[in-house]
């Protein structure tokens, strides 16, 4: 959850080769329809924080559609949470399930 504004995002993984995300300005009451980032991922999980020393969201996930490495890191500031744009890779080898 944001500090900034209060907002709650929600990820999901799906078949369909992107991460896809929601968001709630209500507390967790009602959500967005879920929308597709630019980011890819093969179905696998992914783990989001907000950052207070960093006034953003940061994800763990594997940035491939079909492939569970590398690991990457996605950081978005509060302007853009959907967005969430940027990422690098933090491991090259190996699987991460």
């Amino acid at each position: 959850q944001s500090q900034v504004d209060n907002t709650i995002l929600q990820a999901y993984r799906t078949k369909g080769g992107k991460i896809y995300m929601s968001s709630s300005n209500d507390d967790g009451r009602t959500f967005t329809d879920p929308e597709p980032t630019v980011l890819p991922n093969p179905n696998s999980k992914v783990s989001m924080t907000w950052s207070r020393q960093m006034q953003g969201f940061i994800m763990t996930y594997n940035p491939s559609a079909t492939y569970r490495n590398p690991l990457g890191l996605a950081f978005s500031g509060n302007e853009d949470h959907v967005g969430l744009r940027d990422w690098m890779e933090v491991c090259k080898k190996g699987e991460y399930s």
